[in-house]
């Protein structure tokens, strides 16, 4: 499991963008 953090990350980012708008 190698880039299980950065793929976390960026996917929390992206969802925190989307509800934020």
């Amino acid at each position: 499991m190698l880039g299980s953090k950065r793929w976390f990350e960026r996917g929390f980012l992206q969802l925190y963008k989307c509800s934020v708008g």
